[in-house]
């Protein structure tokens, strides 16, 4: 079987199309990135005429300044500060386990183990460190996935209890915003 030969027009404009492509990305000429900047708001207004399907069985927990006000004011029996005691995490998982989540992922960073957050007491009198507490919930509801970046890592207690580990490292574009 003989291939047939392709004719010199198409050819030819395919080579210079694909030539100039290759050359410009080859030179980075800065307009380009600057075009895509200032139409960047006009596309995305365009896009929102479009409604995308939306996925109905998600949820959301944020931490708000008036929650992270609420606990530094005391709101957990003592004043905490940014860094929350690791129990209010594992009531978290608690909570949201038995509401049926399919998976519970966090991006907060916990990178060591705190043993100067008070002890839990548990319903029968008994206490267990905030960090074990939390542990034990990620066990129990067996569908955390944890947060870590090339620099961060979970304790072992946390990773061995965890679904997974999720990476959420982040770097700067060209016009220092950040991108995941």
């Amino acid at each position: 079987m003989q291939l047939k030969r392709p004719k010199r027009a198409p050819a030819a404009l395919a080579f210079a199309v694909l030539a100039l492509v290759c050359g410009l990305r080859l030179l980075n000429p800065d307009f380009l990135e600057r075009l895509e900047r200032m139409t960047y708001d006009l596309r995305v207004r365009a896009a929102q005429k479009f409604p995308a399907p939306a996925a109905t069985n998600l949820a959301f927990v944020s931490m708000e300044d008036s929650s992270i006000a609420a606990i530094r004011h005391g709101l957990l029996g003592r004043p905490y500060g940014l860094y929350w005691p690791r129990h209010v995490y594992g009531r978290v998982v608690e909570e949201l386990s038995a509401q049926g989540a399919k998976a519970i992922a966090f991006d907060v960073l916990f990178g060591e183990l705190r043993p100067d957050h008070a002890p839990v007491v548990l319903a029968d009198g008994s206490t267990i460190e905030s960090d074990d507490f939390f542990a034990l919930q990620m066990y129990r509801a067996s569908n955390v996935i944890s947060a870590f970046t090339a620099e961060v890592t979970p304790p072992d207690l946390f990773t061995t209890n965890c679904l997974a580990l999720g990476d959420i490292s982040t770097e700067k574009d060209a016009d220092g915003v950040l991108r995941r």
